[in-house]
């Protein structure tokens, strides 16, 4: 073979090894792309299920922060955050369908959660839960303060002669629509009734509590039990015992003369970890353990959920709940 044209084979020959090299390289490189860095499926309801140990989580700003850092910290946990009930429902009933993976909340949140996509056409978001911690409701107010109803604070007493100055949560809150459906079922006598009771006397009862809110107190249970502490805020607090016996137990409290009353009929209001969209139940399981670690229960107690993992009691059902918070808009 003339040497030239040796020459030129070998160039070619060249020529063609790196373009296959390069084109391989590219191959894997989209496979790799794919595999591991590639985009979470924004609607878990109709793709894949999430990648484990990576799991997203919506924590109830109204179980305290204490507690959504404590979980936020948990082997597994990719992102946390913090949210008010309101702004959950209207994330999942306003537009696509986000892609968390669990919400950490209150009992009948899942329920009113389901029952607000089901009045916006969508399907069911919410699966299995886990009970976590809980706590019966109470009243935060003064010791020695002149109750009329001191050894029965019942829900007539509270709208009738302990109010006005009574804090209670907005219902854009978790414990505030908790404290509304309670409060109605209370007045009424039964936790058996539908969106007829918001034409009764005891409904118009509830909407003059929600009026009389200090702006002083604040939007959350929290912040109101917190403002306790400060003179002219709020006479009492409707809010979790858990919370109350917290606010109590500090210098403050205690220089202000702060005690518990509890609530009758007693409601108790649980914890749960509620798996969200496709992949949630697996979601559960994998991160349910780890709610029981120490440092875990500890935050939450710290936030007013001291109790054992009880689910709610003494509370009407979740579709009544939503019906009750579109009521008051």
């Amino acid at each position: 073979m003339p040497p030239r044209l040796a020459r030129l084979l070998a160039a070619v020959v060249a020529i063609a090894l790196v373009a296959g090299a390069f084109a391989l390289r590219g191959g894997l490189s989209s496979d790799d792309d794919e595999t591991t860095s590639g985009p979470r499926d924004e609607n878990p309801d109709d793709g894949d299920d999430p990648a484990a140990g990576a799991y997203r989580i919506l924590c109830d700003e109204d179980l305290g922060e204490a507690a959504c850092e404590a979980v936020a910290a948990l082997p597994g946990v990719a992102a946390v955050e913090v949210m008010a009930a309101g702004e959950v429902l209207a994330a999942y009933t306003g537009g696509p369908t986000p892609d968390w993976d669990l919400w950490l909340t209150l009992d009948p949140m899942a329920g009113v959660l389901d029952t607000a996509r089901d009045q916006a056409q969508l399907d069911p978001v919410t699966g299995t839960s886990t009970s976590v911690a809980s706590s019966p409701l109470a009243l935060l107010t003064f010791d020695g303060s002149p109750l009329p109803c001191s050894d029965n604070v019942d829900w007539a007493c509270v709208v009738q002669q302990v109010r006005p100055g009574v804090a209670v949560p907005s219902p854009t809150t978790s414990t505030g629509m908790v404290v509304v459906a309670a409060g109605t079922a209370g007045l009424v006598g039964t936790t058996t009734f539908g969106r007829e009771v918001t034409d009764a006397p005891e409904w118009d009862l509830i909407e003059d509590l929600l009026d009389d809110v200090e702006t002083a107190a604040g939007r959350t249970t929290s912040q109101q039990t917190a403002s306790m502490l400060v003179p002219g805020t709020a006479s009492a607090a409707v809010t979790t015992a858990g919370l109350a016996a917290v606010r109590a137990r500090t210098p403050g409290g205690q220089g202000r003369g702060l005690a518990t009353a509890p609530l009758s009929p007693e409601v108790t209001v649980g914890v749960v970890l509620v798996g969200l969209g496709r992949g949630g139940d697996d979601a559960v399981r994998a991160l349910g353990d780890g709610l029981t670690e120490q440092t875990v229960l500890d935050a939450l107690a710290e936030g007013g959920w001291a109790g054992g993992p009880d689910a709610s009691d003494g509370l009407p059902d979740p579709d009544v709940i939503y019906a009750l918070q579109e009521e008051l808009g």
